[in-house]
């Protein structure tokens, strides 16, 4: 009886190691991106010092550059188009 139970934990700790293995082993081939891009925002029109710093919460994802230097929204049916200013006040455009 002692045997079987020794044999048994030994097995489900082998069993352990080897899918922890199987998982680092699988952990590190899988590829990462980041969700920001430097360049990416730097071709939008955004200063170098507004790529850098960590952007506002209000801004959140979508945001853009308006003409004027105003942080905009791009919404769905506008064709990626920034949507600017007294646009962004009206309630059907939110």
């Amino acid at each position: 009886m002692k045997t079987s139970v020794f044999f048994s934990t030994v097995i489900i700790f082998l069993v352990i190691i080897i899918t922890s293995l199987f998982a680092r082993n699988y952990r590190d081939q899988v590829e990462r991106k980041e969700g920001f891009s430097y360049t990416d925002c730097r071709n939008k029109g955004f200063t170098s010092e507004f790529c850098v710093q960590t952007p506002i919460a209000t801004a959140g994802v979508g945001s853009c550059l308006c003409d004027d230097g105003t942080i905009g929204l791009q919404l769905p049916g506008f064709g990626g188009d920034c949507v600017c200013g007294m646009a962004l006040g009206n309630p059907l455009y939110r």
